[in-house]
């Protein structure tokens, strides 16, 4: 599709998993944009988010489906030394499962109904120009008007998974 896109959770996250003072101005600069696109994240600024969207496009995957692409990422991430992730950080290590409750497995779990309410309520409220709707690859590809999934788009990161996350887009109205 051609749009700017940036990971959310580089704005987020510093060294060492610190949570980046400015990322809430970060974000919302990055939205001033004529067009991007970026994950729907980040309680503080998502009704902001919402507000500057065209459209949301959600991949309503069954919760075991995105719970395999979750837990085979992270394993990917892990092995060897990991791979970098948002701010030069890497994946924990695996026990991290055991004691964190914040892991990404467990918070994967935990908020995918939580997404799904979500996006259902902007639905019901008809919040932006173009009506979402639930759908697969397929459907994404037709949204998209492309003949791939793009991977800044419908994935997250360099990890070819699809992101667990609605993506928000916006592009310039026809002049």
């Amino acid at each position: 599709m051609g749009l700017p896109f940036v990971e959310f959770e580089s704005f987020f996250r510093g060294p060492n998993r610190t949570v980046r003072e400015t990322w809430q101005t970060d974000v919302l600069k990055f939205l001033d944009g004529d067009e991007w696109a970026i994950e729907w994240q980040g309680e503080e600024v998502r009704d902001r988010m919402t507000e500057r969207l065209d459209a949301l496009v959600w991949l309503d995957h069954p919760r075991i489906m995105t719970m395999t692409r979750v837990i085979v990422r992270t394993l990917k991430r892990r092995v060897g030394r990991g791979s970098k992730i948002a701010g030069g950080n890497v994946e924990g290590p695996l026990r991290t499962f055991f004691t964190d409750p914040g892991h990404i497995v467990k918070l994967t779990w935990r908020y995918h109904p939580i997404m799904r309410a979500r996006v259902h309520k902007v639905i019901r409220e008809n919040r932006f120009r173009t009506s979402p709707s639930s759908a697969c690859v397929a459907g994404v590809r037709s949204i998209a008007g492309s003949t791939g999934p793009s991977p800044g788009i419908f994935a997250s990161g360099n990890s070819g998974t699809v992101t667990t996350s609605p993506s928000m887009l916006r592009r310039p109205s026809p002049g």
